[in-house]
């Protein structure tokens, strides 16, 4: 029956419609081998979101972006600002390494990774996703794939403020200012307000949202990047990047409860660049405190590093150092008081990523050396070999070892008993990709050792292999004034035991269609349907419809509408926790 609500959505659009523009062939990366690379030049699958579909789709979160890639299905425990969790591949985030402008986002203190719901699209100018194992390339966080945050590098200064339902409130500003001998260095800064009463996070599958108090939440970014310009093709880049939220969130079962969370992130850089030698520092730091527990329920996390890499050619030589800490503050059922837990360690890693091309053959390859004080010694690796028939006509495979340890706070487990006996899990990933002109296809095929898993009130190793497989099909190009693609993935999970991987959709489909009516319109319609999970109930099979229009005034002035869950369609995420209905938002953004 569900189903049916897809076919409506396609029947919204023209028929004649269904493909997509490709993305440019040489765009440049530097999250797939730490070096830059144009799309041709890289084997692994790589989705980018850019500047130009940032832009007009006027993303709120980053998940709002990220729903719309193959491959990439989600979780939410409510609205905006609670708990949230992606899966690429079938492999949840903490087992994919996200990065801002190259800085770590993932957080030791969470059995989560990075805090997806704290991260402010504000600054950010494109969206890099590298898919498969790049353990070999970046270390344990990155077994599943890498998506890097790019922020800013235009000249352009803006304001965007926007308004809409459930009193959603945000304010967006962005400038540039040079300074210096020539104009030669540059300041970027930027900032973000962000406000709404939101809905509730928590309603029982099947009841009116509207009958349930609202969870709001209130969260500022503000973020500065100085890039000193010393000559002679030497660089100083410092960044600091500052998040703080203060939402709410209901208690389990517990609808019109009110509990409250603050939140930071605090993420800073030195980069010192001189030619092919980079040294970087790098520190961040998280914080989590539960407001309404009655005593102190406070979680810390910090990652610092010291990174250095020097290129050779096509040869790229690096060497880590990473120390992390948690310090947890929380009530202890098993004492009856509160219980301090902390826990660090340190790790040392060297690796080399070789990129050459011989004839017709593109090939990557990648060995990287890991060693935890906690978890002992691992080496991963991976190659790539893709064969370019023609300029947007190749095939590729992809191998790749990878492992993932587990978080301190895992391992801590300040709910109840700690396991210190956790041990990290490996993986094995095999990829085929085949693309011509705006069709793709992959195939990928993953098992997973000790896989970590939350059994019996704390984190532990499922002995044996678990295994990870699927498909992801798509075909894109534009047809005169229109952009179009349609994407499916076919996702199949089963642990060592045998039981599917909970929240993965089966079957995942997503259409997105540009219209460009004039030089001053264009309008934006995508849906995204969701078959069945391993849960049942409201997660299964739906299908969410969304309208993006622009309309661009004149040269420094253009304002957008956003509808989202176009058809007003019932579903959940996670059973028993609140979506958004019919929602619409207006906003204006200013250059200057």
């Amino acid at each position: 029956m569900q189903k049916k609500y897809l076919i409506a959505c396609l029947l919204a659009a023209p028929i004649h419609t269904l493909s997509a523009a490709s993305t440019e062939l040489d765009q440049v990366l530097v999250s797939a081998s730490q070096q830059p690379q144009t799309l041709q030049e890289i084997t692994a699958d790589t989705y980018i979101i850019d500047q130009q579909t940032l832009s007009s789709k006027n993303y709120t979160t980053l998940i709002d972006a990220l729903r719309e890639v193959p491959g990439i299905s989600f979780t939410r425990n409510g609205g905006i600002g609670s708990t949230t969790n992606l899966f690429l591949r079938g492999s949840s985030n903490n087992r994919t390494l996200i990065l801002l402008d190259g800085v770590r986002l993932n957080d030791p203190a969470s059995t989560n990774g990075a805090n997806l719901a704290s991260i402010s699209l504000a600054n950010i100018e494109r969206i890099e996703i590298i898919k498969g194992a790049q353990s070999g390339v970046w270390g344990a966080d990155a077994a599943a794939g890498v998506i890097n945050l790019i922020s800013k590098q235009s000249s352009s200064n803006e304001i965007t403020v926007e308004s809409g339902a459930y009193n959603t409130q945000k304010a967006v500003f962005n400038s540039q200012f040079l300074f210096g001998d020539n104009q030669k260095h540059k300041l970027i800064v930027g900032g973000e307000r962000l406000l709404s009463e939101g809905f509730s996070a928590q309603v029982p599958a099947g009841e009116d949202i509207d009958q349930y108090e609202a969870d709001g939440i209130a969260q500022t970014n503000l973020n500065a990047k100085l890039d000193f310009d010393l000559g002679n093709q030497q660089h100083l880049l410092l960044s600091h990047n500052h998040t703080a939220s203060k939402g709410e969130y209901d208690g389990f079962l517990a609808p019109d409860s009110l509990q409250r969370f603050a939140s930071k992130t605090i993420l800073s850089s030195a980069i010192w660049r001189n030619r092919d030698t980079e040294i970087r520092l790098e520190q961040s730091k998280f914080r989590n405190e539960q407001l309404d527990s009655g005593t102190p329920d406070i979680v810390t996390g910090m990652t610092q590093s010291l990174n250095f890499k020097h290129q050779i050619k096509d040869l790229v030589l690096g060497a880590n150092h990473n120390r992390n800490k948690t310090e947890s503050d929380k009530y202890s059922w098993n004492l009856g008081a509160n219980q301090k837990l902390t826990d660090s360690n340190h790790s040392n890693s060297l690796f080399a990523v070789y990129s050459h091309r011989l004839a017709n053959w593109q090939f990557n390859e990648a060995i990287r050396w890991d060693n935890y004080t906690s978890f002992g010694t691992e080496i991963t690796g991976k190659i790539g070999a893709k064969y370019h028939f023609a300029e947007q006509h190749n095939l590729s495979a992809n191998f790749g070892t990878a492992f993932n340890a587990p978080s301190q706070i895992q391992v801590l487990n300040p709910w109840g008993t700690a396991n210190p006996d956790l041990a990290a899990e490996t993986s094995q990933e095999f990829s085929l990709s085949y693309q011509w002109n705006g069709l793709n296809f992959s195939y990928f095929n993953k098992r997973v050792t000790d896989l970590i898993s939350w059994q019996n009130s704390q984190y532990q190793n499922i002995a044996g292999t678990s295994k990870i497989r699927g498909y992801e099909l798509g075909f894109g190009n534009r047809f005169g004034n229109i952009d179009a693609q349609l994407n499916y993935t076919y996702l199949k999970t089963k642990d060592a035991n045998g039981n599917e991987l909970p929240r993965r959709p089966r079957d995942q489909v997503n259409l997105d269609l540009t219209w460009f009516a004039s030089s001053e319109w264009d309008i934006n319609f995508n849906a995204l349907y969701i078959g069945e999970r391993s849960e049942g109930n409201a997660t299964d099979y739906y299908t969410v419809c969304n309208l993006v229009a622009n309309y661009q005034a004149n040269s420094k002035t253009r304002f957008y509408l956003k509808v989202d869950n176009l058809f007003n369609e019932y579903y959940q995420v996670v059973d028993g926790y609140g979506v958004a209905e019919r929602s619409a938002y207006l906003g204006v953004n200013y250059q200057f």
